[in-house]
């Protein structure tokens, strides 16, 4: 849901800054009467925002690092700069709206607008799906983005992305698995090993494993390991 006043606002932030490839305004993320979150712009625009109605910023790096834009309802982009990034990726199915805003971002700065214009339902059956498993859904594109960043990012940056995916699959690897033993175990299972698969990261395959080992052994195993660490004999 946009605020009247959202649209004339970008307008008139882009014409101040022609030179932008995105302008994005903050919101709401509302359930019925009730605010979810009191921000959709990512904490760091949010600190270099703080106390002021404006920011351009080049972005590029921070944004490698996560999306820092909720939803693509907060976002104006103007023609020049789309017909030279290009339009979205099809095959990514639920972010494909980061790969843009990366691909925009490489040779542009972006303005952010403190103003909160935009307000935002949340759905589980919607395209992300439940809270609980947005953070499933978005990584099963985010890693592939990281890898067609590597190979189109900016020069000098390689290092860092690989960095970046490597920490995207643990970080995944151990939510996947949290998410078996508190929802689905069968689901969690298929995903670690479709991910596993795709990237072939071992994060993947250790916790694919660790959720196919029954809890009681899995404490056994990890009090042994932990003895090991310690210096202490096992029994």
């Amino acid at each position: 849901m946009w605020e009247p006043e959202k649209t004339e606002k970008q307008v008139t932030a882009a014409a101040q800054h022609p030179d932008a490839a995105l302008i994005a305004a903050n919101g709401v993320q509302f359930d019925r009467d009730t605010i979810l979150l009191e921000h959709l712009l990512g904490p760091a625009v949010r600190e270099r925002l703080l106390g002021r109605a404006l920011l351009k910023w080049d972005c590029y790096d921070a944004l490698m690092e996560s999306n820092l834009i909720f939803t693509t309802s907060q976002v104006l982009v103007p023609r020049w700069a789309l017909a030279q990034a290009g339009e979205s990726d099809r095959r990514f199915s639920v972010s494909s709206d980061w790969d843009l805003y990366l691909r925009l971002a490489r040779d542009h700065p972006f303005v952010f607008l403190s103003e909160r214009l935009v307000r935002w339902r949340y759905l589980d059956t919607s395209a992300s799906g439940p809270r609980e498993l947005r953070e499933l859904r978005w990584a099963a594109d985010c890693i592939p983005i990281l890898r067609e960043e590597l190979r189109r990012g900016r020069d000098g940056r390689a290092d860092r992305i690989r960095g970046l995916i490597e920490k995207a699959c643990q970080r995944t690897a151990y939510a996947a698995f949290v998410y078996g033993e508190r929802h689905d175990r069968r689901w969690a299972r298929r995903y670690l090993l479709g991910m596993w698969r795709r990237h072939g990261s071992g994060a993947f395959l250790i916790y694919l494993v660790a959720i196919l080992v029954p809890p009681r052994v899995r404490d056994v195993l990890r009090r042994l390991a932990r003895k090991v660490t310690d210096g202490e004999q096992p029994n």
